[in-house]
């Protein structure tokens, strides 16, 4: 685990990525479009459709077309990521969108914290 990886991670799609300060910790999960390669960014399809860029801090693979990755905000709604989890090769992104919503949601917040 990377020395950052402690407390709370906000799951998030891409268009709240935007809204939070720099340096949130975040978890998101997209469909691979191009992993990072050697120091260069990659990119994710987060569960809204929002193209999201990862700069993974230490190198770590993207094993499987759906990952999550777990990082703090950059001031653009870009991630440094931590760490990368493999989810596999399919994943119902609308489902997992409308999970994101709730998880912001007073209403729904004790679930997610």
């Amino acid at each position: 685990h990377h020395p950052k990886m402690a407390g709370k991670f906000k799951r998030c799609n891409g268009a709240m990525l935007k809204d939070l300060a720099p340096g949130t910790q975040v978890s998101v999960v997209g469909k691979v479009i191009k992993p990072p390669m050697n120091g260069a960014p990659g990119q994710l399809e987060a569960a809204d459709g929002v193209t999201v860029t990862i700069t993974p801090l230490e190198e770590n693979e993207w094993p499987t077309a759906i990952v999550e990755v777990c990082g703090e905000t950059g001031p653009d709604g870009s991630v440094n990521q931590f760490v990368a989890y493999g989810w596999g090769d399919e994943l119902n992104m609308q489902n997992y969108n409308e999970l994101c919503q709730l998880s912001k949601s007073d209403k729904f917040q004790h679930i997610f914290a």
